[in-house]
């Protein structure tokens, strides 16, 4: 967390007082790739947090953030531009991407109707607990930073889309990390 705020502060010195922002938020600048790193962590330990014994009770919960998580890396990366196999940038980019992802919540959402008492509750449960407060707070910080990416008159747009997403997803990865201790218990 402390080096993200010092990211945030050395970028946005570079780009308000001396005008650089390219190392910043390009598609491979510090920002996305900050990012990057930020949602392959919340990835691991979500997928880590469903396969442990005290999850049982919500697991399709964690492994729907999990893939949640998944498609966040898979709309920041660009797999279009990296020289993959048209099959694999077929699968992680475009209409196979979403293809793909709707399957894994389909099947999520087919296994969770299999206990929808259970799961209607935990549910509910974890939209009134910390850690779906801290998700909606996720949401909301993601949210803006969509909103600035819409504003292409706003000077560096790009700074403010990025920040708010890079503390979207910390928060996000907060209640992976939050997750984890609860299912470790």
């Amino acid at each position: 967390m402390v080096s993200a705020v010092a990211l945030v502060i050395v970028a946005s010195i570079s780009i308000f007082a001396f005008g650089n922002s390219d190392w910043a938020y390009s598609e491979s600048g510090c920002f996305e790739v900050a990012q990057d790193i930020i949602l392959c962590f919340a990835l691991i330990v979500f997928v880590l947090a469903s396969l442990m014994r005290g999850n049982r009770q919500e697991k399709l919960i964690t492994v729907f953030f999990a893939i949640l998580t998944y498609t966040f890396i898979l709309r920041e990366l660009d797999f279009e531009k990296m020289g993959l196999p048209d099959w694999l940038v077929f699968l992680f980019h475009g209409k196979g991407r979403n293809i793909s992802i709707a399957i894994a919540f389909i099947i999520v959402g087919i296994l969770a109707l299999r206990d929808y008492k259970n799961y209607i509750a935990k549910s509910i449960e974890f939209m009134l607990s910390k850690r779906g407060a801290l998700m909606i707070i996720a949401g909301v910080l993601l949210l803006a930073g969509g909103l600035f990416d819409k504003m292409d008159k706003l000077p560096n747009n790009e700074f403010f889309e990025e920040v708010f997403e890079l503390s979207g997803y910390f928060v996000y990865t907060s209640v992976a990390i939050m997750t984890y201790k609860k299912c470790k218990k």
